[in-house]
């Protein structure tokens, strides 16, 4: 998700832009990017770029935390009560049970988006991402699709969360 809110942000500051620009273009690939993370944000966006692009006067985004880089990485709520559940892959793809429980229990995939967050600030700060990355695969494979239970996937996604929190600087 780190990347699709820094994609959004850099599309409403671009503010208004011609036909000709090539921000059209950009502005579908990005409105086809959060439709896979779900249609609420999909909504959202459009109206964002909408309206910044009809007024260019208009106050953008909020900013004000811009300067603090653990600010974009923090987990979020990504759904609003009623909304569909948002985990930290695509739920359409969703193809073990332990997948299936974190689509389909909200805590579970707020646990998921929350260890998915530990797993990028731990990419960030270190010197071999390619290490931690084969490591949180086998830990996928043989650690949280061991899970047939929501208890169990918040479980173990909170001790990785830990875990991929120590790594970090």
């Amino acid at each position: 998700m780190s990347r699709l809110n820094a994609l959004i942000v850099l599309a409403l500051l671009a503010g208004p832009a011609s036909a000709d620009s090539g921000f059209p273009q950009f502005k579908q690939s990005l409105v086809d990017l959060v439709d896979q993370a779900g249609k609420g944000l999909v909504d959202t966006a459009k109206s964002a770029m909408t309206n910044k692009s009809q007024d260019p006067t208009a106050p953008g985004p909020d900013l004000s935390a811009r300067n603090d880089p653990q600010a974009s990485l923090q987990p979020t709520r990504a759904t609003a009560p009623g909304s569909p559940i948002a985990a930290s892959f695509d739920c359409r793809k969703a193809a073990t049970a332990s997948e299936r429980i974190i689509c389909s229990n909200p805590q579970a995939a707020e646990s998921d988006r929350d260890m998915a967050s530990a797993f990028g600030l731990a990419m960030q700060g270190t010197s071999n991402p390619s290490r931690i990355q084969s490591n949180q695969r086998e830990w996928i494979a043989k650690v949280r699709n061991a899970c047939q239970d929501a208890q169990c996937v918040i479980s173990v996604n909170g001790d990785r969360a830990a875990a991929l929190r120590s790594l970090s600087p």
